[in-house]
């Protein structure tokens, strides 16, 4: 028999059963439960994964003493959540506050906000947190204190500085920004989408496959145990950390854009964008090609590139610096096509001119699907799939 033991029990009740299980608990596959004996009441509890995480969440050690983990629960009940951050967003707007927004399957083009932008009502909100008393929007506050961390640091680097030179990077600003574009990579709708594509193609065809997360409420749980697991999230956070990041400042008349899921890879050979597997990789730990690297618009002007130490040796001495390369137009635009092609559905712009996009969409209209097959190899010259 099984039955569910999360009402009315404390997190630290949790804790100390799974202390106690030690090494008698196994995970089921793919909803990441822990099935725990429970001799003293007869029956096997099954208990979410995140319980534990709720008590020392993955990335608590990596902030400073200083920042809390948003666990006030006299605080009002956030509804819209943004999975990708609006302090973040506000750098893409003009100067009227606004940004444009492609919305690629209608091809609609609007003016919008960073408060109306890049949010789905309730996206990490937990029902049974709310059952047990406790914060529904736990995950949610979570993520806004490592915002509001990076923030500053970020705002600090948009200044005006000459190619060739230094930004001032501390350590602990350096794991901040690393934990955060580790996040940013696993949050966004994109990521919910791909990983539960990737669960339905390796569950496909199994008579004893677990069943699916079909509920809202089950995609919202297994996206929160990966994001808090610290097997997965840590171990992409340092390979961050460790990588060479430089930084490049582009002063020609074609603008950054930025979408609904900003951290990306490049391939290597600078052809194209490793296609929506960066998700996947983390999930089942997978090694990446040592040549591709990490690319993150921070504004319509600045952009972070992130190098593998090892495989690009001769590009440390340029650690932390502006590169002394400049762009053109035609740099940007590729740049830009990886927003364009690999977001979900939404391009934002602090400029109303996507006719880059619309070039790009024609060439590739499955960009515009967001049902498309994330797992379906496909060839053309601007992305390569995965073996």
């Amino acid at each position: 028999m099984i039955t569910s033991v999360v009402a009315s029990t404390c997190g630290r009740a949790i804790d100390a059963a799974l202390r106690t299980a030690g090494n008698n608990c196994r995970i089921y596959p793919p909803s990441g439960f822990l099935l725990i004996p429970a001799p003293d009441v007869g029956v096997t509890a099954v208990l979410p994964r995140c319980f534990s995480a709720l008590i020392s969440p993955a990335w608590g050690p990596i902030l400073p003493g200083n920042v809390s983990l948003g666990e006030d629960k006299s605080m009002s009940r956030p509804k819209a959540h943004h999975y990708v951050p609006r302090f973040y967003l506000n750098r893409f707007t003009n100067a009227d506050g606004k940004l444009w927004v492609l919305d690629k399957p209608d091809w609609r083009i609007y003016p919008s906000t960073p408060k109306n932008a890049a949010f789905v009502n309730s996206f990490c909100e937990l029902q049974w947190l709310k059952d047990i008393g406790d914060d529904s929007c736990l995950l949610e506050r979570q993520l806004g204190s490592v915002e509001s961390a990076v923030a500053p640091i970020i705002d600090s680097w948009l200044v005006q500085r000459e190619r060739g030179t230094q930004i001032p990077i501390s350590e602990q600003d350096r794991k901040l920004v690393s934990l955060f574009l580790a996040i940013q990579m696993l949050r966004t709708l994109e990521a919910r989408t791909l990983l539960l594509q990737f669960l339905e193609f390796i569950t496909a065809g199994g008579t004893d496959a677990p069943p699916l997360p079909v509920t809202a409420q089950e995609q919202t749980q297994i996206h929160a145990d990966i994001m808090w697991d610290a097997e997965i999230v840590n171990p992409v956070a340092r390979e961050i950390h460790e990588r060479i990041w430089i930084f490049g400042y582009n002063d020609s008349p074609t603008l950054f854009c930025t979408s609904d899921h900003p951290v990306l890879l490049k391939s290597g050979d600078n052809r194209g964008w490793v296609v929506d597997m960066q998700v996947i990789d983390t999930f089942l730990k997978k090694e990446r090609d040592p040549s591709d690297y990490i690319v993150f618009p921070v504004s319509p002007h600045w952009v972070l590139y992130c190098y593998d130490r090892n495989h690009y040796p001769k590009m440390v001495r340029f650690d932390t610096h502006v590169s002394p390369v400049p762009f053109t137009s035609d740099m940007v635009n590729h740049e830009n096509s990886g927003q364009i092609g690999m977001s979900t559905r939404f391009v934002y712009s602090s400029v109303n001119d996507f006719e880059f996009a619309r070039e790009f969409a024609a060439d590739q209209p499955w960009i515009r699907d967001p049902k498309r097959s994330r797992l379906e190899s496909r060839s053309n010259p601007y992305a390569r799939g995965e073996d």
